[in-house]
């Protein structure tokens, strides 16, 4: 699934709309309940696909947040003590 993710957040737009999602959420209710209940259904495709555990699906999702630090902001084209630190362990296609 994380590879899956990843290929998907290497389509630029797909990537924005995302973050301009998750940016509205802040100040838009209409937007927050939106992306909500998104999350609800990809937390629990994630739980039954995978069978893992809460942690598990947590782990997930926490390194997803950090792929799309990690695009976003083209960490993984830097070499730097930084950006080394953040793509340990991560793989984009």
């Amino acid at each position: 699934m994380g590879l899956a993710y990843a290929e998907l957040i290497s389509d630029r737009d797909l990537l924005l709309l995302q973050l301009h999602g998750q940016a509205a959420a802040v100040s838009e209710p209409a937007v927050r309940e939106a992306m909500r209940a998104g999350h609800a259904r990809l937390v629990g495709y994630a739980r039954g696909a995978s069978e893992g555990s809460d942690a598990e699906v947590r782990r997930f999702f926490t390194v997803g947040a950090l792929c799309h630090l990690v695009v976003s902001l083209g960490a993984d084209e830097v070499d730097a003590p930084w950006t080394r630190t953040l793509n340990e362990g991560i793989r984009h296609p």
